[in-house]
């Protein structure tokens, strides 16, 4: 049996020291697909771990033009017990209706989440941005445009230097090696290297179906954690070697974070299945030897 961790308590901390406590989640796709099981075993783990915040990478519904996929998802977003960042994915936006997807593309997914596609939410240790990377002009690559790139920027310089830095959205920062084409976003690396420039300390993408965790960055000057998530309930996988549903939640602080990828293993619910270390250094975060 894997063994089942509190992300709460990877380290001693300080008094008055402030550790940030989230769940990344991604690619839900109620609709055709969706395991009610796993959904159930999901929210279990979660009452447990206790998230001060759930940021959730896109992808709400199979498809958008079935009103039985937003009302599933809007019952699972219901039964959460924690606050959400949302962003939306590549799925949350019209494929068969034209005229919806040129003027109102983000209309069903704001309504559901009950917020806007670009937000950010204030934590106690941390700032998280959330930005919409899937535009209406392509049905699967995403893009950051400038004045997205510009509030983030701001946004983030205003806060205290001794809170963490994150910024979420669907579409991930380089092509999964081998797996999966088209799995990321457009003009990715300029993307990296503005992340870098703004000492960004994580960043939180779904869009692939499977959990992986590294640093980009360091050829900028500044590396950061990059974390994709897993498909959190869909039964949809994309990768040969990780045929399960997944979530991952990331604690810590400007210091140190601990990341844990929880992997749903039937009557077991979500168990651990891999846990990182990560470390503040010189040039930005490197991952703890053998962690």
């Amino acid at each position: 049996m894997a063994m089942v961790v509190s992300p709460l308590r990877h380290r001693a901390t300080g008094e008055g020291e402030r550790i940030m406590n989230l769940v990344h989640l991604s690619d839900l796709h109620a609709g055709p697909g969706f395991r009610p099981e796993v959904a159930h075993a999901l929210r279990l783990r979660l009452s447990e771990l206790q998230p001060e915040l759930i940021v959730f990478t896109g992808d709400l519904v199979q498809r958008w033009e079935r009103t039985s996929d937003w009302l599933m998802a809007r019952g699972f977003l219901r039964r959460l017990a924690a606050p959400v960042l949302a962003v939306p994915g590549n799925h949350d936006l019209p494929v068969f209706d034209p005229i919806a997807r040129a003027w109102r593309p983000l209309l069903r997914f704001e309504a559901v989440v009950a917020q806007s596609a670009d937000s950010q939410h204030q934590l106690a240790a941390a700032s998280v941005v959330g930005l919409n990377a899937s535009k209406f002009w392509t049905l699967d690559l995403g893009r950051i445009s400038a004045p997205q790139r510009h509030q983030t920027a701001a946004l983030l310089a205003a806060q205290p230097p001794e809170h963490l830095r994150i910024v979420a959205h669907h579409h991930g920062l380089a092509e999964p090696a081998g797996k999966r084409p088209r799995g990321r976003l457009r003009g990715a690396l300029s993307w990296v290297q503005a992340l870098a420039a703004m000492r960004v300390d994580l960043v939180l993408t779904g869009h692939n179906h499977f959990p992986m965790v590294q640093a980009l960055g360091a050829g900028y000057g500044h590396a950061f954690v990059w974390s994709q998530a897993g498909t959190a309930t869909s039964s949809y996988y994309r990768h040969p070697e990780w045929q399960t549903n997944s979530f991952t939640s990331v604690c810590g602080d400007a210091r140190e974070l601990l990341v844990c990828v929880w992997a749903y293993r039937g009557a077991e619910g979500f168990v651990v299945a891999k846990r990182q270390r990560w470390r503040r250094q010189a040039l930005g975060w490197q991952c703890a030897v053998g962690s």
